[in-house]
């Protein structure tokens, strides 16, 4: 090992290494001899520096899956006054095979189907205790404004949507 290798990883503090590398260490033999005969003139050497400071953290991209790369207080929904409606937007949505179609023919998103949760209200005398799940309906308007009602099943462990409804436009439905 030439005594520029030596001195640099004594420099380092790696002297305990100097003692365990073969003469030659990874290199070619006749590599090993170039080497041993000193540093090459024609190439000049930076001594190492360390980094004063650890390098800047540089903050997280968000990419179109993740909330929580981009989740300040600006982005973060309000959430609904209403603690039902708080409550079932907790809950992962289901669509019913009726509340789809639904939404397909009467123009209504899943972004508007959740957006109702947080900006909508509950209408009493339309609430259902009578099949598997109470069910709410629902009235706001949606950011097209279309005025709307959508009933929402509040199940165990999922809120479904059971329909959709234009309440401004009889829109032509063929759902079963």
């Amino acid at each position: 090992m030439s005594p520029a290798v030596r001195a640099l990883l004594a420099s380092l503090a790696l002297s305990s290494a100097v003692a365990v590398l073969p003469s030659g260490g990874c290199l070619e033999p006749s590599a090993a001899t170039e080497a041993e005969g000193g540093p090459d003139p024609s190439v000049a050497v930076a001594p190492f520096v360390p980094p004063s400071a650890p390098p800047a953290r540089t903050p997280p991209i968000a990419t179109p899956g993740d909330a929580r790369a981009n989740n300040t207080p600006h982005d973060a929904p309000t959430g609904s006054a209403d603690p039902l409606l708080r409550r079932l937007a907790q809950k992962p949505l289901r669509y019913t095979r009726h509340g789809r179609c639904r939404m397909t023919c009467r123009h209504i998103s899943e972004a508007e189907v959740r957006a109702l949760l947080d900006e909508g209200h509950v209408v009493p005398e339309r609430t259902r205790s009578d099949g598997q799940c109470t069910s709410y309906a629902v009235e706001g308007q949606t950011a097209d404004a279309q005025d709307v009602r959508i009933v929402y099943a509040d199940c165990a462990r999922e809120t479904r949507v059971v329909t959709t409804i234009d309440l401004g436009r009889d829109w032509p439905c063929h759902c079963d």
